[in-house]
């Protein structure tokens, strides 16, 4: 017990070094950072390089007649390797790239490894028995989160409940119902894990946290739910074929052309589209902070090449949602559907709960679980959102009815607060909150229209 209290300590002591403590104050890192001094905020925000402080409004909001009962935070799993293979299957080196972190990974495993941690952590027996609790120290794996990616999330999961012990979210723990869910792959389950370390378990008096296995990037945790549609994985194909359409039909011909050279630079196959070649270049080179590739003539991977490859793949992204055939908003109704129906049914157990009772609840997804929810609620950002995004919703409590309604949401979207920006919402803001019941309306009736479906069966 005592030494698994030292390595608590010395895990939150590099933590708040490196995390609460200005960067500043900490001197120059180890390290050749600045091979690209010019570096753009768009990397920087993309990678999320852990040097930077995660910064936001979560819990930032403080009236005497309104208390926090609910929180439902959705994020994306941290920095992984590319999900495709490449030709030279030599990649870089993926220990965390400045001592410190590496330090601080290393003291993570040590207690993730510890027995007060292991009986902590409840783990769903249906995610598969050889899932590491924790990505390996320096190893890159095609499409498996490296150990920056889980400092990641511990440093988000720090942030959020130092934010929501000063709402008082944790103050009676006798009174909180947690949830807690990952899609079965190995980077969500790892990125699970993670943020509870620093967001659950260092609440002295929660007992036991369960991991529930979700065979769905949208959280249909079952195929007897009402959220189930047989026809989804058919749909989510059809939507992947529309976008290597758009890209092959409608990208700019020298545009096209230079995603295709970087594509063999950079040592792939082929590029569908340039999201590929995006993923490729931030899981390979740019997180990575490694030298951008050449080839013989002298031609290199530049800064101007990565933004606009992302530019195009956002584009392509606004058109699939807004603009394309039924098949992509098809799509992000079914997924949307499934998380809503999460956020509806805390909203009515939180209507028949005592005024004390809590309700937090935890899905870590994929970018795709972000943006079913950034398409239908009209919230802005970059799509696809970067590494370790989050989506908030806040449930607030009035001590008075008004207008009939007492429980409102905060909807924040890596941190910002974007409530305003929900379309059902924007009309009806009381304090900058949104009706809850105005959820739930949307969820029974306002979401299929965006496609114009009558119901999820109509498509499923």
């Amino acid at each position: 017990m005592r030494k698994e209290k030292c390595l608590l300590c010395a895990l939150f002591s590099i933590l708040f070094l490196y995390y609460l403590v200005p960067f500043e104050w900490l001197g120059p890192r180890h390290g050749k950072f600045f091979v690209h001094p010019e570096r753009p905020a768009m990397l920087i925000e993309r990678c999320q390089y852990l040097e930077h402080p995660v910064k936001g409004k979560e819990g930032d909001f403080y009236k005497t007649e309104w208390k926090l009962r609910g929180v439902m935070i959705v994020f994306r799993h941290g920095e992984r390797s590319p999900l495709i293979e490449l030709k030279n299957s030599y990649g870089p080196n993926c220990s965390p790239y400045f001592d410190i972190d590496r330090r601080a990974f290393a003291s993570y495993t040590q207690l993730l490894a510890s027995d007060k941690f292991r009986e902590f952590l409840i783990v769903d027996p249906i995610f598969p028995r050889n899932f590491s609790w924790h990505p390996h120290s320096s190893k890159c794996e095609y499409g498996h989160m490296t150990a920056e990616g889980a400092l990641q999330l511990l440093k988000l999961g720090s942030y959020l409940h130092e934010k929501y012990k000063l709402q008082g979210l944790f103050d009676d723990l006798n009174t909180i119902d947690v949830t807690l869910s990952s899609s079965m792959y190995s980077r969500t389950f790892q990125s699970a894990i993670a943020f509870t370390s620093t967001f659950f378990y260092v609440l002295d008096d929660l007992k036991n946290v369960h991991l529930k296995a979700s065979n769905t990037t949208h959280f249909c945790l079952n195929d007897h739910a009402p959220c189930y549609c047989p026809s989804y994985d058919k749909i989510r194909k059809l939507s992947e074929m529309e976008r290597i359409k758009e890209f092959h039909t409608r990208t700019e011909p020298r545009l096209k052309q230079r995603i295709k050279s970087l594509g063999e630079m950079v040592g792939m196959e082929k590029v569908e589209h340039p999201l590929q070649l995006f993923d490729v270049i931030l899981g390979r080179y740019a997180c990575r902070r490694s030298p951008f590739p050449c080839q013989a003539d002298g031609d290199c991977l530049t800064l101007n090449d990565i933004m606009e490859v992302a530019d195009e793949s956002a584009t392509i992204a606004k058109r699939m949602a807004t603009e394309s055939s039924k098949i992509t908003k098809s799509m992000n109704v079914i997924e949307a559907y499934a998380l809503f129906n999460h956020l509806s049914i805390m909203i009515q157990n939180l209507k028949g709960r005592k005024v004390n009772s809590k309700i937090v609840k935890v899905l870590s997804g994929h970018d795709i679980t972000l943006e079913a929810l950034v398409n239908t609620l009209n919230l802005t950002d970059r799509i696809p959102p970067h590494y370790s995004s989050r989506i908030v919703f806040e449930l607030f409590e009035s001590s008075a009815h008004i207008s009939g309604e007492n429980l409102f949401v905060r909807v924040l979207f890596n941190g910002l607060d974007q409530t305003s920006n929900v379309n059902f919402c924007s009309e009806s803001l009381i304090h900058g909150l949104c009706p809850a019941s105005k959820f739930e309306s949307f969820a029974s009736n306002g979401l299929f229209p965006l496609a114009s479906l009558s119901d999820l069966k109509e498509i499923c």
